[in-house]
């Protein structure tokens, strides 16, 4: 049994359950809807702000009306009342004189408010969000869960459903459940809801434990990078100028932080008064913490080529799409296998040039990395990039079997 709200064809919402007979139970709010402000496929208001004549919420007169509506269905289910309809008007009046009835909070409403703001504020993963609100209306179909219904059950069965029906990987799906805990988490603070049962949401061991693979750049992959042209790339050919300078500005950003192991986020930061007796001081944006390190001529070159000053940086997304570009150019095709699950089976490695692999977050992977392959110690590698425990740290150290053992070659053991 489920309660939605609908719109009528003369723009009036009337409130709509079905319960286990064919004929559903329903009756109008009154409210009517200006043309063009309902989104019929998840029934709601598609600017949530929207007011009446006179200045009152329209968002707000519907959840009075659907907390009443709901509070009768609760008195019809227990036995206390068997017109629906009748007892829905007595409360109203009721909810009208005392101030209102708290109707439960939709979680697809609430989802779709939020993806309203992160398109306005132009939130980074805007796309990855709408994503997994388009696949939870699917998976939701004509319910319209409440916060409250949102259990370990639930959890689980839109993972399986990723899984078979969607046919997502594993990386894919540990995405998707991420930003639907994201949105739940973020309502429980706000106090919209007080269920916890969120806390407890496990995301099972195929999706916990496949490795994530991650990749680093080797010094002599940064040279070729550093070095490389752009103009018999297929992508960039024919192309404007502007797109060319943009993909030269990205290239040298990215250097950047491959040498100096900052977050994408601090990239845009680093200027020449931060540097002393050829030292760099820059503080993070995310941990708040100062970092210290040489300059590389890499760097120094950069800065000098843009008057002291770094490029004008793109959002994170357009980044990422020009370093696989970038990286390709620069010939970085060392293989590497892919171990992932699909629709719930796990599959043979899928193999992959490496260039495919590269992204912002590479940059820091491949300082921290090089830096250990060259014999830095842990703990002073560890003070650059700004991690606080070596759990952490450790996700960063991406040296291969291949690496590892050219390194132990030079050790005095196996000479």
């Amino acid at each position: 049994m489920f309660t939605k709200l609908k719109l009528q064809p003369n723009g009036f919402i009337y409130l709509e359950h079905w319960t286990s007979k064919k004929v559903p139970v329903k009756t109008t709010t009154n409210i009517r809807i200006p043309p063009g402000e309902w989104i019929s496929n998840y029934e709601g208001l598609k600017n949530p702000k929207l007011k009446d004549a006179n200045g009152k919420s329209f968002l707000s007169q519907l959840k009075q009306c659907e907390g009443a509506f709901l509070s009768a269905i609760d008195d019809y289910k227990s036995g206390r009342t068997t017109d629906i309809k009748k007892t829905y008007l007595e409360k109203m009046n009721l909810s009208v004189a005392s101030g209102g009835v708290k109707a439960p909070v939709k979680f697809l409403e609430y989802y779709n408010e939020r993806l309203a703001e992160f398109k306005v504020s132009k939130k980074k993963n805007f796309k990855g969000y709408q994503l997994t609100y388009r696949n939870l209306v699917e998976f939701c179909g004509r319910k319209r869960p409440t916060f409250d219904s949102l259990g370990v059950q639930f959890f689980e069965d839109f993972v399986k459903f990723l899984e078979i029906k969607k046919d997502y990987k594993i990386s894919s799906i540990r995405t998707q459940i991420k930003h639907f805990r994201a949105i739940i988490n973020k309502a429980y603070i706000k106090k919209v809801h007080s269920n916890i049962d969120h806390k407890g949401f496990k995301i099972g061991d195929a999706v916990k434990t496949e490795k994530i693979v991650n990749v680093y750049l080797t010094p002599a992959e940064l040279d070729r990078i550093w070095r490389c042209t752009f103009k018999d790339h297929p992508k960039t050919k024919n192309r404007d100028k502007l797109y060319c300078n943009e993909l030269e500005a990205v290239r040298d950003s990215f250097i950047v932080g491959c040498f100096t192991g900052l977050r994408f986020s601090d990239w845009g930061k680093m200027r020449n008064d931060l540097i002393e007796n050829d030292i760099i001081k820059i503080t993070s944006q995310k941990t708040g913490e100062e970092a210290e390190i040489p300059v590389h001529r890499y760097v120094k070159a950069v800065l000098k080529k843009y008057n002291g000053k770094m490029p004008k940086q793109l959002n994170n997304d357009k980044t990422n799409d020009l370093i696989k570009i970038i990286c390709q150019s620069a010939f970085i095709r060392r293989m590497t296998a892919i171990p992932h699950t699909k629709g719930g089976v796990k599959l043979n490695p899928e193999p992959v040039e490496k260039w495919n692999l590269c992204h912002s977050h590479t940059a820091r992977r491949s300082l921290c990395t090089n830096l250990i392959n060259q014999g830095c110690p842990v703990s002073i590698v560890m003070r650059i990039s700004g991690h606080r425990s070596l759990e952490a740290f450790e996700k960063y150290i991406l040296s291969d079997s291949k690496d590892m053992i050219e390194i132990l070659k030079k050790l005095p053991l196996f000479q």
